[in-house]
């Protein structure tokens, strides 16, 4: 709570201040008689100042939603309950968190406030994305002279999470080592129920005779034996995933934001994805320090790990500002992993760790220097030679990372993410997945 003097107060006592100097250097009582209003009313404005024990506003904060996808609005009321004394004049300012945009409404309200009156207001805000806090409504009154002016904060506390936006994508073709019990769309590298041929054997009781391999048979026949040859499928089984979203400062560029957002909006899309497979899906966020978000299935796990992006920011740690601290053991032996990072010079020995210890690796890489371009002068051609330098050392940092079976997905993300998927998705699954 803050009492101070307004712009009027001092201009009254400056006036009145300058005509009783003057009246005195020019010996003039004309002058001073002049004053004497002006230091009625400043004596008028102290007696009947404002009596902060009577003061006494009641705040209630509303929110149309607490939870809301990026982009969309999200109605704040705010009403305002006086319990004290009248109120002549009163200026009632919502203190709005940073990253929210008003796009209708006022977040003020001014006027007079009777006793027991209530006074009621609201207003529109929207975010891409983030969780906001709202602390407090702002009160300023004054007198009814407009001398003093009293400043305080309400606590109308509330809670606005806007969820990243993410993109629909074609099923994600992953093959890790290791399978879980569950049925699911990645290949088990085990013979049973599925669509895709696998191998053939001996006839069971049981088998569909559509499943009968009659040229397997006959040859079986040819040589004097009587067997029936049944194909065998692939079966299809859910997989652990475990995707990691790099959050290093270091990682983007110095206004880079732009570029971590689409990082976030890549990890939504990706979770979406695998889990509507029925994968078993964590997260964990690398930056200032871990986010894990334990393994789950479902509706249920996405909206965990979009409520983890939804506060996710880039930050420093000596301790984490390398990959060799990440701790791989959160993820289960030979499952796949996911890495979202525009990529530092010392991550790929890390990465080739990974696929060494039995790991499937999809990297998904926002391309630095693709969303730097704009911002470049290319007519000059020292800029022209470090552009042309610092996608050849991309290129083979990529390339390495390939060539030890990582699969890499080089993401301009001015292109839609489905494209650079599809490309890195394409390659047939070759000894990399043995």
């Amino acid at each position: 709570m803050r009492l101070k003097r307004t712009g009027r107060w001092w201009l009254l006592v400056s006036l009145a201040l300058l005509l009783v100097l003057s009246g005195l250097a020019l010996r003039s009582g004309h002058l001073i008689a002049l004053a004497l209003p002006l230091l009625i009313v400043l004596a008028a404005g102290i007696y009947q100042g404002l009596d902060t024990r009577q003061l006494r506003l009641e705040v209630h904060r509303s929110l149309s939603r607490s939870q809301l996808p990026a982009g969309q609005p999200a109605s704040v009321g705010l009403e305002v309950l006086n319990t004290g004394t009248d109120l002549d004049s009163v200026r009632l300012r919502d203190l709005t968190p940073l990253g929210l945009t008003v796009t209708s409404g006022e977040t003020e309200h001014r006027g007079a406030l009777a006793q027991t009156q209530r006074c009621r207001w609201e207003y529109t805000v929207q975010a891409e994305r983030g969780l906001f806090e709202f602390g407090a409504l702002r009160v300023q009154v004054q007198d009814w002279l407009g001398l003093t002016q009293l400043e305080l904060d309400l606590p109308a506390p509330g809670r606005l999470a806007v969820l990243p936006r993410s993109v629909v994508l074609d099923p994600i073709a992953i093959r890790p080592r290791r399978t879980r019990v569950y049925a699911g769309t990645v290949k088990a590298r085990e013979s049973g129920a599925g669509i895709e041929f696998f191998g053939t054997r001996e006839y069971q009781p049981g088998d569909e005779l559509r499943w009968i391999n009659w040229k397997a048979s006959a040859r079986y026949q040819a040589l004097g034996q009587a067997k029936l040859i049944s194909n065998a499928f692939e079966q299809e089984r859910a997989s652990d995933v475990g995707i990691v979203l790099d959050a290093r400062q270091a990682s983007y560029l110095r206004d880079g934001q732009g570029l971590f957002e689409a990082a976030i909006v890549a990890a939504a899309s990706v979770a979406s994805s695998l889990l509507e497979s029925g994968n078993r899906v964590a997260l964990l966020i690398y930056g200032d320090f871990l986010s894990w978000t334990m393994p789950g299935y479902g509706a249920r796990q996405q909206q965990k790990i979009l409520q983890a992006l939804t506060a996710a920011r880039p930050g420093k740690s000596a301790v984490f500002a390398e990959l060799d601290n990440l701790p791989v053991r959160l993820f289960p032996a030979g499952s796949q992993i996911v890495i979202l990072s525009p990529l530092l010079p010392d991550d790929p020995p890390f990465i080739e760790h990974l696929r060494a210890r039995g790991y499937q690796v999809l990297l998904i890489s926002p391309d630095p220097i693709s969303f730097e371009l704009p911002r470049l002068e290319l007519r000059l051609p020292e800029v022209q030679l470090a552009l042309r330098i610092a996608r050849l050392e991309r290129e083979a940092t990529l390339t390495r990372l390939r060539r030890a079976g990582v699969r890499v997905a080089n993401w301009e993300i001015e292109r839609p993410l489905r494209a650079a998927l599809r490309t890195a998705l394409a390659r047939r699954w070759t000894r990399w997945a043995k």
